[in-house]
């Protein structure tokens, strides 16, 4: 594993100021670290993300660019958060990614 980071004001997440997470991009370390219950985020060339668990236990998926939330959403499992983080992160960025279809 790479390393460990501190995310706070995290949308959905009030019972504690700070969360950590496991940061990488690679979908395989990012699904192992989320099947353990570690949240996780990255960034790189095409923006930052961020996968949590709310105060709910429901996952949350973040997509920011320069600093600026491009796609928030709940997704229904960690396999549907990686293939997000994937299509964000590492096939181009969100242009390549039809917001009204998902793919």
């Amino acid at each position: 594993m790479e390393r460990i980071v501190e995310l706070r004001g995290l949308e959905g997440v009030y019972c504690s100021d700070v969360v950590h997470a496991y940061m990488s991009c690679n979908a395989e370390d990012v699904q192992k670290a989320l099947e353990i219950g570690i949240p996780c985020t990255g960034a790189n060339d095409y923006g930052a993300y961020n996968i949590y668990f709310d105060d709910y236990g429901r996952i949350c998926f973040e997509y920011m660019q320069r600093c600026v939330t491009r796609e928030y959403r709940y997704v229904e499992s960690i396999e549907e958060a990686i293939d997000w983080m994937n299509r964000f992160m590492n096939n181009g960025g969100w242009l390549w990614v039809n917001i009204d279809t998902g793919k």
